[in-house]
């Protein structure tokens, strides 16, 4: 199927190359459309990479929110959450660490480079497998971005199970050893540990000292009993367990670590970890200043903050 086919079409039971990225960007387009006293991020430009994006706007925000909350609930205000720290580490990164450029490992639909004004004026590299870059260059294409927004947008595509992100060194317009603030978003539960490991060695032989890392993963405990679940991620197990459930089967869950096992491995790779926080301590962060809750917590990713 060419682009323009895959791109602006939804056939059930055909699987897409952009199924997770697909669910990332309904986030992004409901959170966008509460009232802005009351939404944690805005992003103009989400419904032009979301399919069926004017059904998602006629169901209303409400309706869709509250179906979440009943088939998963915790899980829509968890992914909210942690697209607005994202954008805070990206925003602290740039203002107050000095970074220079801006590293997307398996970006999907992530519409920062464009959309945060802190990183306007940075060059920006999002990495993901050969489709989904494609049908995201074909998004990027679609808007009327300027040429100046253009031309900073630079998409490689590497298979991280089987190339090396080392060949953004060969890109005409990457610096190296140049600080750089990096997101790794809801990719390392996708990934090997060895893979994730290899993946992060490379970057440090890319980026300068002082680089920032925001990082999201999977708590170890997600695959655990009903007991370890209950007593780390949630009351209700069956939660978890439909969460699992839900992943498709061609891109299983297979990473997690618990805090303390995160920390040594991040450590190993010379990161240091500044932060490492869930969904719970957003709470009075972010949610109870809007007059809403994150409640039922769950606590199924962590976010860390790591320091090269």
């Amino acid at each position: 199927m060419g682009i323009w086919f895959t791109r602006n079409f939804y056939i059930p039971c055909i699987k897409r190359a952009d199924g997770t990225a697909m669910g990332v960007v309904k986030v992004r387009f409901v959170e966008s459309m509460l009232p802005k006293e009351k939404r944690l991020f805005f992003d103009p430009y989400a419904d032009n990479f979301l399919i069926l994006a004017s059904l998602v706007r006629w169901m209303g925000v409400e309706n869709i929110i509250n179906s979440w909350h009943r088939v998963i609930p915790g899980m829509y205000p968890m992914l909210a959450g942690r697209g607005r720290w994202l954008d805070d580490v990206c925003c602290n990164a740039i203002k107050n660490h000095n970074c220079k450029q801006l590293i997307i490992l398996g970006a999907g639909y992530d519409t920062r480079p464009i959309r945060l004004p802190e990183l306007y004026d940075i060059p920006c590299f999002e990495i993901d497998q050969p489709e989904l870059n494609a049908l995201k260059s074909y998004g990027y294409d679609c808007l009327e971005l300027t040429k100046k927004q253009r031309e900073k947008l630079h998409l490689l595509a590497v298979d991280f199970n089987k190339e090396s992100i080392l060949k953004l060194a060969k890109h005409k317009d990457f610096q190296t050893n140049v600080k750089t603030v990096i997101l790794l978003e809801g990719v390392s539960q996708y990934i090997p540990i060895s893979t994730v490991a290899t993946t992060l060695k490379h970057l440090k032989e890319l980026v300068g000292s002082g680089s920032i890392l925001g990082m999201t993963y999977v708590d170890d405990a997600t695959y655990g009993n009903d007991i370890e679940i209950q007593n780390k991620i949630c009351d209700d197990p069956t939660i978890v367990h439909k969460i699992l459930k839900a992943v498709p089967t061609n891109e299983p869950w297979i990473t997690g670590w618990s805090k303390e096992n995160y920390k040594l491995f991040m450590e190993s790779l010379s990161f240091d970890i500044t932060e490492d926080v869930s969904i719970e301590d957003f709470e009075d962060k972010y949610f109870t200043p809007l007059g809403r809750t994150a409640k039922p917590f769950l606590r199924i990713e962590r976010f860390a903050i790591g320091t090269l």
